[in-house]
């Protein structure tokens, strides 16, 4: 070793060992170390026996580890007096004080990751971190000397020892890499990798998320560089212990961070709809739903039905604000959760279900709303109706259920600003007692209500205006030059005012084979003007001797004149097929139901909101059994070939109530009776069309439109035998 090197040492020496004072100091005479030793310093080392015996070391003996330094001297300069090499270098302390000048307190004197007994006993100078690295050789130019690399246990004659891709030089001076690991933290990842992608070589968990980097890259595809990848506030070991994606921020999809799931919501980050109830966690939360209960309001429905079947509010018990829980109007009334008139009759649902009549009716709302403590109302109130009908409907179903009970049902109550539904002294004026009502009873007509389906098409008929008696000649003929303008043509007046009821493929709709030429002198029949009042004299027979298409003219002729003498716009004709099957259903409630047959009522099949509820009755006289009467339709007889088509009359339907056994044809079977040549000839057999005949269940097709029954006789129960004809308006509502 140099001089150069020794002075440095020395002067390394003095300093560290600094001014001994009075104390032992070790020179070039070891004695001197031990002079002055009194009885209680055994072996005069100027340490204490009983500090010796504390600190471990030998009071007989002034140099206990055997290093040519008192046990004094490495007490006061920080050194173990007990061991030769305190640092563990492999180096003797005096060695390391006065021969190779490095410190006797630290392993790596020059910091260059030697050991100094390691540089020694290689020949390096363990005083230069540069020395042995940059000495040469350096055989595979790694920037390590070869010396350096054995020391190292790298490869000499290879720069890249453990085949990492990182020269062996570059891992120990710049990256701090062991140069013959591939791996130097052990991850899984190899170092060039990690160095290369941002991650720090010499430790396993780069980003202190719990999970290896080689784990991170190689199985769970997250980020090693980031301890949320998917940057969703939830570590990727938390995600993945949990049975999360740590790469997707919405493991559930349901477009909330799983971090936010977790930390703020404490919904479920794997299941969108957290409480299964139909909505997916978002919109719960972004509507105030609560995304943990399937029931937000607690009103017993579901949200997700709430929302997506009853369209109800899931966030209120009474989505309408009619004081009945949503639930129980869904499950128990059948009312409309949504709206607070069900029935749009003018009377909220609360106040009908739970009405008790009349005195509670202007209230707005109930006294104590339905909640789901409280059990739904299990007789809600009915429809408050004078007479039943098939079903009893729950008042609030129905709006033609009278509230207020004034006689006039609340849908109707709605019409005019002065009736209301909720108060019996408010109503508005009855559509029969307006000008053509009033008109039409003076002339002893009778309304008939509807409100039901006559003919079971599913549509529920409205009311009709009818004369009470058959027609009445009033003695005063029509002249037959005004029959003959108000006719015209034969054809063409049968066409309008007579209707086919039996058209199907073979029969044709259109009533044909008339001819279409104008009624002449001979031809003509005088008409009759008309009475339907119930003022007639009781000895005044019905006008049973006309020709139906001379009956229709005379209708045509009928007009009606209001109180000032002016003429109203309502045309009057025979009842159609339906129409006469609309009065004997009402004439048989009226029997069913304890009357004499003979009196219609509003409410015995249907309800109809234009007649009152109460106190309107109405008599139809000479109706039914026994009374035949014209009708406005008719039948084709004979098809092309000739052949009576009605055999059994296939036609007929259930709601006609026509007996098909009691169907009462020309004898001969040829066709009706016809008393002028319309076309078709003369005589018994001639016309190929029937006026329809109704009595009751029975069906006469005897007579065409230009055949007459002059038998005028009364029979033996008492009924003329004549066929009369009433008046009939059309369908109103």
């Amino acid at each position: 070793m140099s001089k150069y090197f020794r002075i440095a040492g020395l002067l390394i020496l003095l300093l560290f060992l600094g001014c001994g004072g009075d104390r032992a100091t070790v020179s070039e005479n070891p004695d001197n170390a031990v002079k002055g030793a009194t009885d209680t310093d055994t072996d005069g080392d100027g340490l204490l026996d009983s500090y010796e015996i504390l600190i471990g070391t030998q009071i007989d003996s002034v140099d206990s580890d055997d290093d040519n330094l008192s046990d004094k001297y490495e007490d006061d300069n920080g050194l173990n007096p007990t061991n030769p090499d305190t640092d563990g270098d492999t180096l003797n302390d005096y060695y390391e004080l006065f021969i190779s000048f490095t410190n006797p307190k630290n392993m790596d004197s020059d910091g260059d990751g030697l050991t100094d007994g390691m540089e020694v006993a290689n020949g390096s100078d363990p005083n230069d971190s540069n020395d042995p690295k940059n000495l040469v050789p350096d055989s595979d130019n790694d920037g390590l000397s070869d010396i350096y690399e054995n020391i190292l246990g790298s490869l000499p004659n290879n720069s890249d020892s453990d085949g990492d891709g990182l020269s062996d030089g570059d891992e120990v001076n710049t990256y701090h890499t062991d140069p013959i690991k591939s791996d130097s933290d052990g991850d899984g990842l190899n170092d060039k990798y990690e160095i290369s992608n941002g991650l720090n070589p010499n430790s396993v968990d780069s980003d202190g998320d719990g999970l290896s980097d080689g784990d991170e890259v190689n199985t769970y595809d997250t980020d090693p560089t980031k301890s949320d990848s998917d940057g969703d506030g939830l570590d990727d070991k938390y995600e993945i212990t949990n049975g999360l994606e740590p790469t997707n921020a919405d493991s559930d999809g349901d477009g909330l961070s799983d971090g936010d799931e977790v930390n703020t919501y404490h919904t479920d980050p794997k299941k969108s709809d957290s409480d299964g109830d139909g909505l997916d966690d978002k919109y719960e939360i972004s509507n105030g739903l609560d995304a943990n209960s399937s029931d937000s309001d607690g009103d017993g429905l579901n949200d997700g039905d709430e929302m997506n079947t009853y369209h109800t509010n899931p966030n209120s018990i009474d989505s309408d604000g009619d004081c009945l829980l949503d639930t129980y109007e869904i499950n128990n009334y059948d009312t409309n959760a949504t709206n607070v008139d069900s029935d749009g009759d003018g009377v909220e649902d609360g106040i009908e279900i739970y009405s008790t009549g009349a005195d509670n009716l202007n209230v707005s709302c109930l006294t104590s709303p339905e909640t789901s403590s409280i059990a739904a109302n299990s007789t809600p109130a009915k429809d408050n109706l004078p007479l039943s009908r098939t079903v009893d409907l729950i008042n609030a179903l129905d709006p033609l259920n009278d509230s207020d009970g004034d006689g006039q049902v609340n849908i109707q109550e709605l019409n005019c600003s002065e009736g209301n539904p909720k108060d019996q002294t408010k109503m508005c004026a009855w559509s029969i007692e307006d000008e053509n009502g009033t008109t039409l009873t003076n002339y002893g007509f009778a309304y008939l209500p509807g409100g039901f389906d006559v003919d079971g098409d599913g549509i529920e008929e409205g009311g009709f205006w009818v004369s009470a008696h058959a027609a009445r000649s009033t003695g005063v003929d029509i002249e037959k030059d005004v029959m003959i303008n108000t006719i015209g043509k034969y054809n063409t007046f049968i066409q309008n005012h007579f209707k086919m009821v039996n058209a199907t493929d073979t029969i044709s709709p259109i009533i044909t084979g008339y001819v279409d030429t104008l009624l002449d002198e001979d031809h003509v029949r005088r008409g009759a003007m008309l009475d339907f009042s119930d003022e007639v004299d009781a000895g005044t027979e019905r006008l049973s001797t006309l020709m139906p298409f001379v009956a229709m003219a005379s209708l045509e002729k009928f007009k009606l004149t209001n109180s000032e003498g002016e003429e109203i716009d309502i045309s009057v004709s025979m009842p159609n097929l339906k129409q006469y099957s609309h009065i004997k259903k009402l004439l048989d409630a009226d029997k069913a139901n304890g009357g004499d047959g003979k009196h219609i009522r509003n409410g015995l099949l249907g309800i109809d909101k234009n007649a009152p509820l109460v106190g309107y009755i109405k008599v139809i006289e000479e109706f039914g059994t026994g009374y035949k009467e014209y009708l406005s339709s008719m039948m084709q007889m004979k098809n092309s070939a000739g052949e009576i088509v009605c055999t059994g009359c296939p036609w007929v339907e259930s709601w006609m109530e026509i007996d098909t056994d009691n169907v009462v044809k020309n004898a001969n079977g040829a066709g009706a009776n016809s008393t002028i040549d319309l076309g078709m000839g003369a005589g018994s057999s001639k016309d190929n069309y029937g006026v329809l005949v109704r009595a009751g269940t029975l069906l006469d097709l005897t007579q065409g439109p230009a055949g007459i029954d002059s038998d005028t006789l009364i029979d033996e129960n008492g009924y003329p035998n004549g066929i009369s004809f009433r008046g009939a308006t059309p369908y109103l509502y």
